[in-house]
C-alpha cells in the first residue's frame, strides 16, 4: 500500500509520504516525513517479517527531532521493495543495501533505529559505513550468540512475574526505552541526543 500522504488513512499519519527511488537497479519504496527540518536524519530499520508501515505511528513524533526515512528492506514479507536476488532478505545483504540506499539519498551522520532483526541490520550497517551513522538505537536486537549467563537467566524467567525484571537481571543495561508509546520513545531519544551535546531537542 502506498499513499502520496498517509493522512488519507489516519489524521495521525498526516505528512508521511510514500516515495520510490532506484537503488542498484531495484525500485525501493520508503516512507518519509519532516524533510528539511533541523536535526539529524532518523533512519528506521524494520524486522525481516515486517515493512516500513509498522513504524507509521512513530514517524510523526520522531520527525520533531529531524527528518525521518523508513525504507522497505528488499524481500521482506510486508514491504513494497522488490527482491533483487534470492538471498537479499538477509541481514548482511540488507546492511549493504542500506549503504547503497543512504548513498542515493545523500544521508550521513544518521541516527539509525533498528528493531529486532532490524537491530542486527543496523549494527552491521554501522560497521560497514561508519560515516553514515552518528548514533544507534537498538530495540530488542537479534544479535549473534552464544548468550552470556545473565541473558540466559533473563530468558528463563517470565517477565509477567517480574515488574522490574529488566533492571534486576541487567543492572548495567543502561536506559530502557518506553516503547509503550511512540511519544515516550521519541522523548527518550530526544533526551539522549540533547545529552550528547551535539543536538538540541526542544519538544
Amino acid at each position: 500500500m502506498r499513499h502520496a500522504d498517509w493522512g488519507v488513512r489516519s489524521p495521525r499519519w498526516d505528512g508521511i509520504r510514500s516515495e520510490e527511488i532506484e537503488v542498484c537497479g531495484t525500485a525501493v519504496h520508503y516512507l518519509s516525513a519532516g524533510s528539511g527540518r533541523d536535526g539529524p536524519t532518523h533512519l528506521l530499520v524494520h524486522p525481516m517479517a515486517a515493512g516500513a508501515s509498522m513504524f507509521l505511528d512513530l514517524i510523526d513524533p520522531l520527525s520533531a527531532l529531524g527528518p525521518v526515512v523508513v525504507p522497505d528492506l528488499p524481500g521482506t514479507l510486508f514491504g513494497r521493495t522488490g527482491l533483487p536476488h534470492p538471498r537479499a532478505a538477509r541481514a548482511e545483504p540488507n546492511a549493504r543495501f542500506l549503504r547503497a540506499f543512504t548513498d542515493r539519498l545523500g544521508i550521513e551522520g544518521a541516527v539509525v533505529h533498528g528493531w529486532s532483526m532490524g537491530g542486527l541490520v543496523a549494527l552491521l550497517f554501522a560497521d560497514t559505513a561508519p560515516d553514515r551513522v552518528a548514533r544507534l538505537v537498538l530495540t530488542c536486537p537479534t544479535l549473534p550468540g552464544p548468550l552470556p549467563a545473565d541473558e540466559m537467566l533473563f530468558w528463563r524467567f517470565p517477565a509477567a512475574r517480574r515488574p522490574d525484571w529488566e533492571r534486576r537481571i541487567f543492572p548495567g543495561a543502561g536506559h530502557l526505552l518506553p516503547l509503550e508509546t511512540p511519544r515516550g520513545y521519541t522523548e527518550t531519544v530526544g533526551r539522549w541526543l540533547a545529552a550528547s551535546g551535539r543536538f538540541d531537542h526542544r519538544p
